[in-house]
């Protein structure tokens, strides 16, 4: 468990503030799967909702160019098997790199890794949790990264810095850490922007992984957030509000992409953005991988608006901090963002996993209360 989690405590929506050791504000809303859901419209005050200006958002369609080559690939890949599939995508290989095109370089890697790790017999995906990341995400993420500007991946068991920095600050402690499935971040800047959990191999269910990753990842999407505004704490909290750090989510049908964002002071939410289901059957992938693609290639829209709303935040610290040093007029209004965080949370990471999960309820948010449908 997080802390000092008991038994019997009722995580409705995750609002840590609940917990006898927790005091951080935060809740989850999964705004996608149970938009204004009535189950989870009594735990969530209309009020609270506006507050986080939460809004909807479509997944955009990423096929806009190109479309006769990608229907082609899809109609081969539906048709043919293994090797015919592996064939294509070889031959295909040279003109998508020639192309120079980052969207059909990704589209490539997406479907080379499906055809080759998982449209195949035996695979391994539905056996363990490394075969998992191996063939499907980390090839899926590592390529994503790369059409990123000043973007790696680090893949396998990662520690998460923004975490080890945040337990040293707030209780001295360097025994626990947090190792990640992979980790996105800023090679200039080294700030961590995305986070991978998965659950476990293809298509085995384990709930109590599961509601682990959720928490788990909340406090390191938290941590995260943290790490930015201490790097550039006299940068404007309105700035500050447009950053998002982000969690892949792969469950053993689905994977989820997270948002995390603090939409005012200490208040934190972390809300899905997409969701799509893993294709498992080659003849019939085509809708299921589109959605997957347009869904990391939203991904990497909203990290390059996290990053240009990084550098804003790094030019108002900037000006702030002179006119703070020279005491120039308006010096004496420029606080620090810190201020805005809760830094009194006592959070530790587990090192077992929660076994009765059924205690821990992870709701929607209605972001229309009124809605009864």
């Amino acid at each position: 468990t997080i802390g000092s989690i008991t038994n019997n405590t009722f995580w409705s929506i995750f609002i840590a503030r609940t917990l006898r050791f927790v005091t951080l504000w935060f809740f989850i809303a999964r705004t996608l799967q149970f938009l204004g859901s009535k189950i989870t419209r009594e735990y969530y005050p209309k009020n609270l909702i506006k507050k986080t200006g939460l809004t909807l958002e479509e997944i955009p369609c990423s096929f806009v160019e190109d479309n006769e080559f990608y229907n082609n690939i899809f109609d081969i890949i539906a048709l043919s098997d293994e090797f015919s599939s592996n064939e294509v995508l070889v031959e295909a290989a040279s003109l998508v790199f020639k192309s120079n095109n980052p969207f059909m370089k990704f589209f490539h890697t997406v479907l080379q890794s499906f055809v080759s790790g998982l449209f195949i017999d035996n695979s391994d995906v539905y056996n363990n949790e490394i075969s998992y990341n191996h063939y499907i995400l980390w090839p899926i993420l590592n390529s994503l990264s790369k059409s990123i500007q000043k973007t790696k991946f680090s893949l396998g068991e990662k520690r998460l810095e923004a975490v080890s920095q945040e337990l040293k600050l707030i209780l001295n402690d360097n025994r626990h850490f947090y190792n990640a499935d992979g980790i996105i971040s800023n090679t200039d800047s080294e700030i961590e922007i995305a986070i991978l959990e998965t659950t476990g191999p293809l298509l085995q269910q384990n709930d109590p992984k599961e509601t682990q990753d959720y928490i788990k990842a909340g406090y390191g999407l938290v941590a995260m957030l943290h790490v930015i505004g201490r790097k550039f704490h006299y940068g404007e909290f309105e700035i500050f509000k447009k950053i998002g750090s982000f969690f892949v989510q792969a469950t053993p049908t689905k994977i989820r992409i997270w948002r995390a964002f603090m939409p005012a002071s200490k208040a934190y939410v972390i809300n899905c953005i997409g969701s799509v289901e893993v294709p498992t059957e080659s003849k019939t992938s085509e809708e299921k991988l589109r959605k997957l693609i347009d869904l990391f290639w939203f991904l990497r829209q909203l990290i390059n608006e996290s990053y240009q709303a990084i550098d804003e935040l790094q030019g108002s610290h900037i000006d702030n901090m002179k006119k703070k040093a020279r005491k120039l007029e308006g010096h004496e209004k420029v606080t620090s963002l810190c201020s805005n965080f809760k830094i009194n949370t006592l959070i530790k990471l587990p090192q077992i996993y929660i076994k009765k999960s059924s205690h821990l309820q992870i709701n929607s948010s209605p972001i229309r209360p009124d809605n009864s449908s």
